[in-house]
């Protein structure tokens, strides 16, 4: 029922039952049963931390928020060293929040997360202005689609340097799939990509933003580049109706229809992508 190479896989009409191992949602839940369905809500805030370094924590910042958490901060600032401390009154009057200070915070009680569930994040560094994404994600069809739509199309710069883009690289015929791009990076994140025309043949999507990159390579955990690629963790944990969304979108993006077979087929340059779409497709008796 299955035929698969390392570069290329066919997924035909029948396959075998396959069990997902815990490790694909270590990063969400240490619970196995939770299943995230359409319209739930994931905090940036809350599941990027463990994946950051501290310098990274230091860079993130909250905005936006309730300021009635500073008198959280100014009864608990021995939290952080005296460097660290000397930035608190700055940081109440520029009106952001470090994510290490965050951290600090909801460790002593969590209660204060409360005070962060309509913030925006962004990534602070010298040199250029930052844009702001809600903390607040939504699950949706959105969501997932575009993380489709990255898997087949997408890639990222190698580190957080000065450009920090996000790349989703489409035919110029596709056009429907560039206008539903966009469209989803305004709806998930607010921020208004800009279009690349690299040859006649080809579009880019790009999003320029440090939060936005950092976001994909540390929490979604993507890949980078083609070699790379993994089904996002975050899709594992998601109802089977977001599942067959995504699966479709990397389908549009990377497949191709044999309808004379009633067969789909994609290809990758990707062994880890060829095991997750095959447990992926098995999870939903494909």
């Amino acid at each position: 029922p299955l035929e698969a190479t390392q570069y290329g896989i066919q997924f035909l009409d029948g396959f075998d039952d396959h069990t997902v191992a815990d490790f694909y949602i270590n990063t969400f839940s240490s619970n196995s049963n939770v299943v995230l369905k359409e319209g739930s809500t994931i905090y940036l805030s809350d599941l990027i931390l463990s994946h950051l370094s501290k310098t990274e924590k230091e860079k993130i910042f909250l905005c936006k928020f309730n300021l009635k958490v500073y008198n959280e901060v100014y009864n608990n600032k021995l939290l952080l060293n005296a460097s660290r401390r000397k930035n608190i009154y700055n940081w109440k009057r520029k009106k952001i929040l470090p994510l290490d200070l965050y951290e600090a915070l909801i460790r002593r009680d969590k209660r204060v997360s409360e005070y962060f569930k309509k913030s925006k994040v962004k990534y602070l560094r010298h040199g250029g202005g930052s844009k702001l994404i809600p903390n607040a994600l939504k699950i949706d069809k959105n969501l997932l689609g575009l993380l489709g739509y990255y898997t087949a199309e997408g890639h990222s710069d190698k580190g957080l340097n000065r450009r920090n883009r996000v790349y989703f690289s489409f035919g110029s015929h596709e056009s429907f799939l560039i206008r539903d791009c966009i469209f989803k990076i305004k709806k998930i994140f607010g921020i208004n990509p800009s279009i690349n025309i690299p040859h006649s043949t080809a579009k880019q999507v790009i999003i320029t933003s440090s939060i936005v990159c950092l976001t994909f390579k540390k929490l979604f955990k993507c890949g980078r580049i083609s070699k790379e690629k993994r089904v996002p963790e975050l899709v594992w944990i998601c109802e089977d109706k977001l599942k067959r969304i995504y699966l479709k979108s990397y389908l549009l993006g990377d497949g191709s229809i044999d309808k004379k077979w009633s067969r789909n087929s994609a290809t990758t340059a990707s062994i880890s992508l060829q095991q997750d779409l095959c447990f992926l497709c098995g999870t939903l008796g494909l």
